[in-house]
């Protein structure tokens, strides 16, 4: 597809995504600074949001009013999240419910004994990298000296 072939909005997401791209990389390594960014850019939409949702429920007509009252707007969030399927997503996270489709625990709901289990299997892990490490570096030394002996 030629640039003339792209709508208005194709050219305006093409060079945003160009932006994007350039930008994560040069932020990606000056976290403080991408942080500052990040959190300035969400405040001010929400700000921009908030407020707009009020002008519309001061100056619209009876039906603004309601939509944008403190219960409309309830309502009218649950509506529009959950359609597009954020909800769920944006109240208890991803993680969250992967993790009950694995049927996994979350650290927080396991009994004490399970988490001393999970420690100590996690002591056995290290412990058993620990002997193998022991045995590739004395199998190592061997195979140094068989070397030396050969030469």
């Amino acid at each position: 597809m030629q640039d003339s072939d792209k709508s208005f909005f194709q050219k305006i997401e093409s060079y945003f995504s160009k932006t994007e791209l350039k930008n994560r990389a040069y932020l990606s390594k000056r976290k403080f600074l991408y942080a500052l960014l990040g959190g300035a850019g969400v405040v001010l939409y929400w700000r921009g949001i908030w407020h707009s949702a009020d002008i519309l429920e001061i100056k619209g007509g009876l039906i603004l009013k309601i939509i944008f009252s403190p219960v409309g707007s309830i309502i009218l969030g649950i509506l529009l999240l959950s359609s597009i399927g954020l909800l769920v997503q944006a109240f208890i996270g991803a993680d969250v419910i992967i993790s009950g489709i694995k049927k996994e625990k979350q650290e927080i709901d396991k009994t004490e004994e399970e988490l001393k289990k999970d420690e100590e299997a996690r002591e056995k892990e290290k412990n058993l990298i620990k002997e193998i490490d022991e045995h590739l570096h004395s199998l190592q030394k061997e195979m140094n000296e068989d070397k030396k002996i050969k030469s």
